[in-house]
Parts: structure tokens; C-alpha cells; sequence
């Protein structure tokens, strides 16, 4: 027996909660024949009746079917796991209430003595000013000082880990190109690239160009469906969860890394402690000798890559 595309579209036992494993792992349990579990699979080894899809269909075909649980997720999921760490609630009960007083005793002053509460003003202003000039010359000096290399280990294609890319687009149908011609350029094998584009469902151009530069399927089109905010935060935050890759890496529209990029990433991972979470890559700028400006944002780049632990 054979599993009709309208017997998948209405979902089976598939779990939310496991779905990073199932697109890691190409499988993903869909619907029962009788006594028999009929899986979503990637497998070509796999028979039917289990529907054998490509990789990205795969991904497509959950993200429809956990399309509301994704859109939760990826709006609520931070605010209800750990509301202190969320922005939505922007002061917690205990913070109103001092912030009340300070304001009122500010404002009294002000009306009892308006002299005095300008000068107090005038002190504090200048007080931030003068701490955040200390701050960027802290920063200035941190990023000029020499740096030893980041150890790292040199890995063959075979034991690369997979990398999923993520690229948040909105409106920047035009951007697109130059985008596509930079990721062909990487470095790395691409059986083990899960590049996915995140593409708004109201932003048509976009999804138009997209489509039309994906025809060989080199790229996984994530379409995310409207819902507040309308932010890339929230457009990660959705694709997350069907990422195939071991390591995650996240690109601008206007981006175009260096072709050997993912591979330093991979090999800095591999020779890190287990407490790395993060690396920040090298940021250039097309025009960094164009203007006094442009060469002073270049002086406080990092100049490698900078690992961020746990």
C-alpha cells in the first residue's frame, strides 16, 4: 500500500519536540497503515509504503505540518521557557516600582528646586557620555591589541561536520544574486551544506527571485507564514528547528564571506573546549578606504575570528 499525498498533508505522530532530530536524521515517523508506522523519509534505502522525499522537501513537509507549533515557538517559545530572558515583558513587578519612585522624587525635585535638579541633569549626562567614550576606547584598544591564532584542526571533506546556513530575507529580492554567487563560492562539500533561505510568505518578489535562482534545488526555501513581529529574529527562530546541520551559521542578504570561512569555523570547533558556543567571523567593508569613516569602523573589526564560550 502505497501513502497518498493527501493521507500526509493530514499529519500522524510525528512530535514537535523531536523535530531537529528527525530532519538530522532524514526520518521522521508520519502516519499508521493498520499496525504498520509509515515514515517520512530521505533515505534511499527506505521502501515504501514510507514516502521518500529530498532532503528539502523533507523539511518542507514538517514545517507545514508543525507550521503552528513552529509559529509559537519561534514568538513565545523564549518568553514562556524563561520570561526574565525574554524582551516582551519589558520590567518585571520588581523593577516598577523603584523605577516609580526615582521618577517621582526626580520630578519633586524638579518643581522644588529646578536650579539644582538642572545642574544634577547636566551631571549625569555628562557622566554617561564621559563612560561611554570609555567604554569604545576600551573596546579600540582590545581589538588593536596583537592576538596569538585560534588553534585549530585540520579536517579532511569526510569528517567536515554538516553546517546549516540561515539567511533571513525581506524585500531584498535584489540583493539575491550577488548572495547566491557568494554562497557557491564556499569552500566546503556541499553534501554536507544545508543552505536555507527564509523568505516571508507576504513577500512575493522576493519568493519569486528565490524560486527562480533554485531550480537545481541547491537551497532550502522556508517560507514563513505571518504572524508578530515581523522581525528576522523571529524568521530564525521559526527554521531553527529543521536545521540538519551541526554547526549554524547566519548571513545577511548583503553578506559575502570569505570562501574558506566555514571551514576555518569548522576546524576552530574542532580544536575548541566543549564549552564554545559561538564564533564571530572577521567583518570587511567594500569600502574601507573610501573616507576616514569607513577606515575608522575598519580599526575596531576584529581581526580573526573571535571565539564566544558558553
Amino acid at each position: 500500500m502505497k501513502a497518498s499525498d493527501e493521507d500526509c498533508e493530514r499529519g500522524g505522530p510525528a512530535r514537535f519536540e523531536r523535530l531537529r532530530t528527525y530532519c538530522r536524521e532524514g526520518r521522521a515517523p508520519w502516519r499508521r497503515d493498520g499496525d504498520r508506522l509509515i515514515f517520512l523519509t530521505t533515505r534511499e534505502t527506505d521502501l515504501s509504503p514510507d514516502i521518500t522525499l529530498s532532503p528539502h522537501a523533507f523539511g518542507e513537509r514538517l514545517r507545514k505540518h508543525f507550521s503552528g507549533q513552529l509559529t509559537s515557538e519561534a514568538t513565545e517559545g523564549l518568553f514562556i521557557r524563561s520570561p526574565a530572558d525574554s524582551a516582551k515583558r519589558v520590567l518585571a513587578k520588581s523593577q516598577k516600582t523603584p523605577l516609580a519612585i526615582a521618577g517621582l522624587l526626580i520630578l519633586g525635585l524638579g518643581v522644588a528646586a529646578p536650579k539644582a535638579a538642572a545642574a544634577a541633569a547636566l551631571v549625569a549626562i555628562a557622566s554617561l557620555f564621559t563612560l561611554m567614550i570609555g567604554v569604545r576606547l576600551a573596546l579600540a584598544a582590545i581589538a588593536a591589541a596583537p592576538r596569538e591564532p585560534h588553534p585549530r584542526r585540520v579536517l579532511a571533506d569526510d569528517d567536515l561536520p554538516a553546517v546549516t546556513v540561515l539567511v533571513p530575507l525581506f524585500r531584498e529580492a535584489a540583493a539575491l544574486a550577488g548572495l547566491a554567487a557568494a554562497l557557491d563560492k564556499l569552500d566546503y562539500p556541499r553534501a554536507r551544506l544545508d543552505i536555507k533561505l527564509l523568505l516571508e510568505e507576504s513577500d512575493h518578489e522576493t519568493i519569486a527571485e528565490a524560486t527562480s535562482l533554485n531550480k537545481d534545488g541547491r537551497y532550502d526555501l522556508v517560507i514563513v507564514p505571518p504572524s508578530a513581529p515581523q522581525t528576522k529574529p523571529k524568521a530564525l527562530n521559526f527554521a531553527l528547528p529543521t536545521a540538519r546541520g551541526d554547526l549554524v551559521v547566519i548571513y545577511d542578504a548583503e553578506d559575502e564571506p570569505d570562501p574558506g570561512q566555514l571551514r576555518l569555523a569548522a576546524e576552530t570547533f574542532a580544536a575548541a573546549p566543549d564549552d564554545l558556543a559561538c564564533v564571530q567571523a572577521r567583518l570587511n567593508f567594500y569600502n574601507n578606504d573610501e573616507n576616514w569613516l569607513t577606515r575608522g569602523i575598519m580599526a575596531q573589526t576584529p581581526r580573526e575570528m573571535n571565539p564566544v564560550p558558553a
